[in-house]
């Protein structure tokens, strides 16, 4: 079964600057998701919100640098791609993200992936 999880993007200021919503197998790849997506538009967001429903999912990590994005399945790496685009394409200000752009360019040469620069 796959849960429907809702990722809000922050900037600096704590502005909304995006939002995406996903399907995940549970709260630990959602986390993983959405810390791939904070990464690639960290030039424009410096924070994400994790939600499922009207629970708050990334409350339950205190640090997020442990989230492991290397055990990804490519199931859930083809995910994290799709929504790099939906999220270039949006009309939010995470589209106008110079690493979105990267990201999204050559899907085969992406930078390689860490947590969200802070």
């Amino acid at each position: 079964m796959r849960l429907t999880y809702r990722v809000y993007f922050r900037d600096r200021a704590g502005t909304l600057a995006g939002r995406e919503d996903f399907q995940a197998k549970d709260d630990r790849t959602a986390l993983v998701i959405g810390a791939l997506l904070c990464n690639a538009c960290s030039d424009v967001c410096s924070n994400f919100e994790l939600w499922q429903e009207t629970r708050r999912i990334d409350d339950l990590v205190d640090d997020r640098s442990t989230l492991d994005a290397l055990a990804l399945s490519a199931e859930t790496q083809a995910s994290v791609a799709h929504h790099e685009e939906q999220l270039r394409d949006s009309t939010w200000a995470v589209a106008k993200s110079t690493r979105l752009l990267e990201y999204t360019r050559s899907p085969g040469a992406r930078p390689r992936r860490g947590p969200p620069r802070r």
